[in-house]
Formats: structure tokens, C-alpha cells, sequence
């Protein structure tokens, strides 16, 4: 199974990177070096990256990425938690810390894999919006959008079943469990924050409509 995959490393250390690339490739993996990038294609599966590597957005890269479904294993020597966490917001399916074993990365590598296999990602998409609800990223035109528990699980309804208009109650209760407490403002502000959020990063605005003054679906123009 793993013969069908490619693997691309980019790496600024040319000999670590050519090392890389014969252990995968001695393990029956496909697995090229390069010292340049030119795009995402669906020529490589997974990407093994230096975080130095130069010329390149990596929030932009690791969005499209996962766009893409490709598996993306960064090599840092950052070590700072608030950046290694960045990466896997981003998109990064794990980092590995420099330096590291070549066993070591074909480990996390599989890992990785076997995961995937086992837990296929659920993803939504809707215009420009890209929902990954295994990790419970909303990415938008390359990036990625803060949304707080409530606005996500609101966002997640409407994608789910985006031509069909929701009352305030069906929301309420997917996001609050019980109806006994909906006071009919409650969803039209949260709708309302969720809005402002995604017509600020996105492209393609409006996303959501209101429909009957009551109901709520995602937006078809």
C-alpha cells in the first residue's frame, strides 16, 4: 500500500535531506529530495519539510495541504509550544524536532498513515470554506478562521446540511442540548458573530442567510 505513495522532502540541509529520502525509499516508499519547490500536485502524497526551507508561506502551504489531503511532517528546532502549535493548526498532520533519527521520522511517518487510514478525516466544504472536523479547523481563503466552541458547532450544522434551512430551535438545541432556554435572540447573535468572522476573511460573502426570519441555512448565491 505504502509503494503508491510519493513522498517529497524539501530540505535546506541538502545532506540530511538526501539521507531522509534513501532511508523512506529503502523502506519501499517512493521518496525524491529537492532543494526547490515549485507547487502542490497530486504527483506527491506527503511532504517531509524543513521549516528554514526558503520561499515559502507555510500557513499558506500546510492550508493547501490539507486542502489537498497530503501528509505533512515539518523538522524544526523551534522549540517553542506556541509555535509548534501553530503548525498543526495550520494543517501540519506532527513536527519532529531537529535533530532526529531517521527511524525516528519513518515512525511518526506511519503513524501518521495508519492513523488516516483507521480515522479518515470528515471534511465539509462550501464555497470557499474548508471544515475539518477531526481536528475542528475552519480554514478559509488560506487561512484559518478563530471561531469559538459555540460559533464552530453552529458553522458545522449549517455546513452539514447546507441547503437546508434550520429554525432557531433546531440550533439551539445542537448547540445548547435544551430548548427549555431559547429566548429567540440567542442564535441570531451567534449567527450574526459567525457571519462577521467569515465575511471578513472570505471571498465569496455573503455565507449564511436568514430565510423566513426564522430559519437559517448556508448561503447559495
Amino acid at each position: 500500500m505504502l509503494k503508491q505513495f510519493e513522498i517529497l522532502v524539501l530540505d535546506s540541509d541538502e545532506n540530511r535531506g538526501k539521507s531522509i529520502s534513501e532511508y523512506f525509499s529503502s523502506m519501499q516508499i517512493p521518496t525524491i529530495y529537492s532543494s526547490k519547490f515549485e507547487s502542490i500536485n497530486d504527483r506527491y502524497s506527503a511532504f517531509i519539510v524543513d521549516d528554514n526551507f526558503p520561499k515559502i508561506n507555510f500557513s499558506r502551504f500546510l492550508i493547501k495541504c490539507k486542502r489537498n489531503n497530503k501528509i505533512v511532517i515539518i523538522m524544526t528546532k523551534n522549540f517553542s509550544q506556541k509555535y509548534l502549535d501553530s503548525l498543526l493548526n495550520y494543517g501540519a498532520d506532527d513536527y519532529i524536532r531537529v535533530p532526529f533519527s531517521n527511524n525516528d521520522l519513518y515512525s511518526k511517518f506511519l503513524s501518521i498513515y495508519r492513523n488516516g487510514i483507521l480515522k479518515p478525516r470528515k471534511i465539509y466544504r462550501y464555497k470557499d470554506i474548508i471544515m475539518d472536523t477531526t481536528s475542528q479547523i475552519v480554514y478559509l481563503d488560506d487561512d484559518v478562521v478563530d471561531l469559538t466552541n459555540n460559533e464552530y458547532k453552529l458553522l458545522k450544522s449549517l455546513m452539514s446540511h447546507p441547503y437546508q434551512p434550520q429554525s432557531r430551535t433546531e440550533l439551539f438545541i445542537t448547540i445548547w442540548k435544551n430548548p427549555l432556554y431559547d429566548d429567540n435572540s440567542s442564535i441570531d447573535k451567534l449567527v450574526s458573530r459567525l457571519s462577521e468572522k467569515l465575511n471578513e476573511k472570505g471571498n465569496q460573502s455573503p455565507y449564511i442567510k436568514k430565510f423566513n426570519q426564522k430559519e437559517y441555512m448556508m448561503d447559495p448565491k
